[in-house]
């Protein structure tokens, strides 16, 4: 009945003044005298404390996320020059397999297809300037071109050299900025840690962050405690103006 709910209800409402009086350390003079103190209190200040404590949060979660992101990008990289490093070793082989006349021919067969590009209807040949045979000159050049076995081989490997090597480029890329990244975020918490802002009984990670970045997992690991300690003083928070 309703006078049930109500004696069940006011339990209720006892019982959790107790938990919060337990927890403030039972002042005197009793746990009902000071919750009808605390109910007089002014609320923000538990808004400034919360505010404080989470952007201590975000400010670590920052810095923690970085260890993982860095070992992946590290690995993106490794495996970048691994790939380039095949590539420059297979036009290797395919440059020491073919005699180095063979290689000046095809060189100067391409200047001169080069030449034609520009120049599609010569009136002399562009090397002895006979004109002799000048018709079809340009599309004899590329003919040789194409029937050189090594030819296509070799346009490949180069294009391949020069494909991973820009991959290449972009993967240490991203890793460098990715860490300067990571020292930036790692001099925003140091810098909010000693400004002195942070509400009383609220320890700070232990300071200087490493600045060799291989340590930051250890000390992450060393410091996790108080990632949890903060967020249960942020909860505190919450669960204190509900009471209020």
């Amino acid at each position: 009945d309703l006078y049930e709910t109500a004696t069940t209800r006011v339990a209720e409402n006892l019982g959790e003044i107790e938990r919060f009086w337990q927890q403030a350390g039972c002042p005197k003079p009793n746990a009902l005298d000071w919750a009808a103190q605390e109910v007089q209190r002014d609320q923000s200040h538990l808004d400034t404390r919360k505010a404080a404590i989470d952007r201590l949060i975000r400010a670590w979660d920052a810095v923690a996320a970085h260890p993982d992101k860095l070992a992946t990008l590290a690995d993106q990289a490794k495996a970048a020059e691994a790939a380039h490093q095949q590539a420059e070793n297979e036009l290797a082989q395919i440059t020491g397999s073919v005699a180095n006349d063979y290689l000046a021919v095809l060189d100067l067969l391409k200047a001169a297809q080069t030449h034609f590009h520009k120049h599609p209807n010569p009136a002399v040949c562009p090397l002895c300037e006979s004109s002799e045979k000048v018709s079809g000159l340009a599309e004899e050049v590329n003919r040789r071109i194409q029937s050189q076995g090594a030819h296509s081989k070799l346009e490949a490997a180069k294009h391949t050299v020069a494909t991973r090597a820009k991959a290449l480029e972009v993967a240490r890329q991203r890793l460098t900025d990715a860490s300067n990244t990571a020292q930036t975020d790692a001099a925003t918490l140091a810098t909010y840690c000693n400004s002195g802002v942070l509400p009383q009984g609220v320890e700070c990670p232990s300071l200087p962050v490493p600045y060799d970045l291989t340590k930051w997992a250890a000390w992450i690991q060393v410091n996790q405690q108080k990632r949890t300690d903060w967020e249960d003083a942020s909860n505190t928070c919450i669960a204190d103006k509900k009471f209020i």
